[in-house]
């Protein structure tokens, strides 16, 4: 299900496999899609970092310091997986990637952990997990907020 504004909607169809393309693969490197994805995520997700790491304070580091002096290859990779469980991971998860989002009202206030969402590399999930990153991603990376604002459109359907 996507909300009213996901681009293109959201409806699975019948699609052909293609047939240049292997289904499996050996996991000895990353694919030239993804190498080059990163290579567009990295100035956003640093940026989000550092400022995050400045903003949380944390005792005897200077992120502006560590950012300037760390080659950009050695700077860390940060990626969040939220666990399966059906409707409880979901729910869980959706109240982490929240305090985790510097779009949620409040998480940046002191003590708070928003904008680690913005300063990953990498999202996944499993089972209910997955339902969480899944409804996030197809609604071009949208707000738990939203999708919970989203009830009329039954998008979780929380209350079945």
């Amino acid at each position: 299900r996507a909300l009213p504004d996901a681009p293109n909607g959201y409806t699975p169809d019948l699609v052909r496999c293609p047939v240049s393309e292997l289904i499996v693969r050996y996991a000895v490197n990353i694919r030239k899609h993804e190498t080059d994805w990163l290579q567009k995520r990295q100035e956003k997700r640093l940026k989000a970092m550092e400022a995050f790491l400045t903003r949380i304070k944390v005792p005897n580091f200077s992120a502006s310091q560590y950012f300037a002096e760390t080659p950009t290859e050695s700077l860390p990779n940060i990626g969040i997986a939220f666990s399966g469980g059906g409707y409880r991971a979901l729910i869980n998860g959706a109240g982490i990637f929240a305090a985790f989002d510097e779009r949620t009202t409040g998480s940046t206030t002191p003590g708070h952990l928003g904008g680690l969402i913005q300063s990953t590399t990498y999202l996944s999930g499993l089972s209910g997990g997955s339902w969480l990153v899944r409804s996030i991603y197809a609604n071009s990376f949208t707000t738990v907020t939203a999708l919970l604002d989203s009830h009329a459109s039954g998008l979780w359907e929380f209350d079945q």
